[in-house]
């Protein structure tokens, strides 16, 4: 995973995510993501660089942190890294009406 971390990342109050899975009858631990950090910013992943495939995408720890900003302080998440992409809520533009077929019309 390109946002995995490290064990050593990992700090007391972390909120993390474990991939795990089984290989060969056994289990193993694939990857740790920080999901939240009490009073802290989650930090870069090590292996979250910007090239290969995924340049130009959102870091997951930027992501992550603008969540916790609004959660904890009330700073507006950026459009970028809203879920839903229109953080606001704002109704779209007018439009003309769709016509309507009468109840009277054969």
């Amino acid at each position: 995973m390109r946002d995995s971390y490290r064990l050593v990342d990992v700090q007391i109050r972390d909120q993390v995510m474990l991939d795990c899975g089984l290989v060969n009858g056994e289990w193993v631990c694939n990857g740790i993501r920080i999901n939240r950090r009490p009073g802290g910013r989650v930090p870069p992943a090590p292996g979250d660089y910007d090239d290969g495939p995924f340049k130009g995408a959102p870091k997951w720890h930027d992501g992550i942190n603008a969540l916790q900003d609004w959660e904890e302080r009330g700073i507006p998440i950026p459009d970028k890294y809203h879920p839903r992409g229109n953080q606001a809520g704002i109704a779209p533009m007018p439009r003309e009406p769709i016509p309507r077929i009468s109840h009277s019309a054969p």
